[in-house]
């Protein structure tokens, strides 16, 4: 470009390459509503096949409010050396995981809450209802003459 700035391509990334994505994180952000207002929070996840897990505290907010209502879940990463980053937006339901062989699983997953009451800790699965991600790279130089 003439002023010097480089091109950036955005593109959608395949629903196969998201979850390769999410697959490899382990930190990433909860969108949900608290008292009318819009909350996003810090959480640490895990996968069980393709339902995303929290590990939360039954006695926080936080913990009473994802079971049952509609949340997303962002996960994103950036290169600053290359100037290139994608992000990953799951919106499902959270669904409290309560079956023992479930509950078992979840805690392979290793997840640190972010919680202060380990007696109280619970799992809460995000079932994927849409699963959307974009990619963004800067352009190839084209040649100037």
């Amino acid at each position: 470009m003439a002023d010097g700035t480089q091109l950036r391509l955005v593109e959608e990334l395949p629903v196969a390459d998201c979850w390769l994505y999410l697959a490899a994180g382990r930190q990433a952000r909860v969108a949900l509503t608290h008292r009318a207002l819009p909350v996003v929070l810090p959480v640490e996840y895990g996968l069980l096949g393709r339902q995303l897990v929290v590990r939360t505290s039954s006695g926080s907010w936080f913990g009473r409010s994802l079971a049952g209502v509609i949340v997303a879940l962002e996960v994103d990463g950036w290169d600053p050396a290359e100037r290139t980053g994608w992000s990953v937006l799951v919106v499902g339901e959270g669904v409290e995981i309560t079956r023992g062989d479930e509950i078992e699983r979840a805690l392979r997953l290793d997840l640190d809450p972010w919680t202060t009451n380990p007696a109280e800790d619970r799992f809460v699965g995000i079932s994927a209802r849409t699963v959307t991600g974009r990619r963004t790279r800067l352009a190839p130089a084209v040649p100037t003459s």
